[in-house]
């Protein structure tokens, strides 16, 4: 009886995250790997451009380049301790979202991160280097964790084919 019970809260849960339409997946500002946006940083840090409504809550940590093409470089004002890449796809329907506002207390669970991930790095400083040479090209959600214990995420464009201007021009493409 229990498992009938079980079943039925998960097929509920389902159906209101379907189009009634089409029975297709609907997803929700929050699903871990939709990417509704991105910020471009040239190598330096400096914010260049900003392509859709990115629902990224980067607070304190500040990742560089992005669009990345063999080493992504961060900062932080507290201790990284943990980052993790998980694969994203694009979302197209969330221009009007207040993402500061819906991630404000919002944190997802380590243990969906680390299902998901493809690549996992511990800096242990307020400084990283990661050499993502080994990371397929494509569009990543990228969680870390601060030595106090809060949880940021960017989304990342990673292009091992391109310079980085080209790149930048992939992304305006994907974003048209």
């Amino acid at each position: 009886m229990k498992k009938v019970i079980l079943s039925l809260i998960v097929l509920h849960t389902l159906a209101f995250q379907c189009d009634p339409g089409t029975g297709i997946y609907d997803p929700t500002p929050r699903d871990m790997e939709i990417i509704t946006g991105l910020q471009v940083r040239a190598s330096n840090g400096v914010e260049l451009q900003k392509f859709g409504n990115p629902n990224s809550k980067t607070g304190i940590i500040k990742a560089f380049p992005n669009p990345a093409n063999t080493f992504l470089y961060g900062t932080g004002s507290d201790i990284v301790r943990r980052i993790w890449f998980v694969p994203g796809e694009l979302e197209y329907d969330y221009h009007g979202v207040e993402f500061d506002v819906l991630y404000q207390n919002f944190l997802y669970p380590e243990a969906d991160i680390q299902a998901d991930q493809v690549k996992y790095y511990t800096p242990n400083s307020h400084f990283f280097a990661i050499n993502v040479s080994d990371v397929p090209s494509g569009y990543y959600r990228v969680f870390f964790i601060l030595d106090n214990g809060e949880m940021y995420w960017d989304n990342i464009f990673i292009d091992h084919e391109k310079p980085f201007q080209e790149s930048v021009d992939q992304v305006a493409t994907d974003w048209d």
